[in-house]
């Protein structure tokens, strides 16, 4: 059994590691794995400057996050599931021990392969897996009926394949989430993600540093020269991305993914892209590779503009 040690997170490479495994690696190979997965998600909701305190209103913020997203969509069918006493404080380590297993054995069989190969055609960069009662109930069946899933069935869509995965893997397609555990995660906690000092750990904000992160777990500088970029994330998370990557530094360890992410749209190749775009008026971004439409969710068409579909 491997041991993190959780003592002396304020060095970069040490943090690194220990968002590493808990993105990444299957905790139950710690002896402390359930103090991993505490710190790890009370960093998720009160920032870095709390990485040593566990705070005892922590949970409070992750409630009410749950309580946020429920009032804004969760289907009744998931409200019966009763998604609430997933959280109850008595309960949560071992339910969030639950959901990581549910995670880690979800989508394992495609990220081997997916990285086993020496290029990427295609990045496709999502925030996190989708917050529904049937994932963290261990439902194994993938969401058909997701923001997610229907733009890149759309874009990457073969009748012959019965799963998704299957698609992304046969065009050399890496999909991932900067966060891979199925969170409440509110718009209000996105804004602190992108605006406040307490969420930046080594100069860079939540969403870049475990950009960062991804980057070094998928080898992606050695792997992305051809390949083009998509971001499926909610306009706070991917505005702060962006707002970073145009003043990025060339000694930046993610300096190579700037000229794929900043192409800016050219409206007059928009114009002539698809006869359906024109027809239904669609809002293009400033950025090529944003797929986020106005619903703030991604849209098949600006998903298949920014790949050149």
């Amino acid at each position: 059994m491997k041991e993190m040690n959780l003592n002396d997170l304020n060095d970069s490479t040490q943090m690194k590691c220990f968002f590493k495994a808990c993105l990444y690696e299957k905790l139950d190979d710690y002896n402390n794995a359930d103090a991993m997965r505490y710190l790890f998600i009370n960093i998720i909701y009160n920032g870095f400057q709390n990485e040593n305190k566990y705070p005892e209103n922590w949970t409070l913020d992750l409630i009410d996050n749950t309580k946020k997203i429920i009032k804004n969509g969760i289907k009744e069918k998931d409200k019966r599931n009763n998604i609430m006493t997933f959280f109850i404080l008595n309960k949560f380590i071992s339910n969030l021990h639950r959901m990581w297993i549910v995670n880690e054995k979800k989508s394992e069989n495609y990220y081997d392969k997916i990285k086993a190969k020496a290029e990427y055609k295609y990045l496709v960069i999502s925030e996190d897996a989708p917050f529904s009662g049937s994932y963290l109930l261990g439902d194994s069946k993938e969401d058909k009926k997701g923001p997610y899933f229907t733009p890149l069935k759309s874009t990457f869509g073969d009748n012959s394949k019965e799963k998704l995965s299957d698609n992304l893997l046969s065009e050399d397609v890496l999909f991932f989430d900067l966060l891979t555990i199925p969170l409440p995660i509110s718009s209000d906690l996105r804004k602190k993600w992108s605006t406040e000092k307490a969420f930046n750990f080594d100069n860079k904000p939540l969403p870049v540093f475990l950009l960062e992160i991804a980057f070094e777990h998928y080898s992606l500088n050695e792997k992305i020269d051809n390949a083009k970029i998509a971001i499926m994330m909610p306009t706070k998370t991917s505005a702060c991305i962006y707002n970073y990557f145009e003043k990025i530094k060339a000694n930046d360890s993610l300096f190579c993914l700037k000229d794929k992410l900043t192409i800016k749209s050219c409206w007059q190749e928009i114009n002539n892209y698809h006869e359906k775009i024109i027809i239904e008026g669609k809002c293009f971004n400033y950025y090529k590779s944003n797929t986020i439409s106005g619903s703030n969710t991604p849209d098949a068409d600006l998903l298949k503009y920014a790949l050149s579909k």
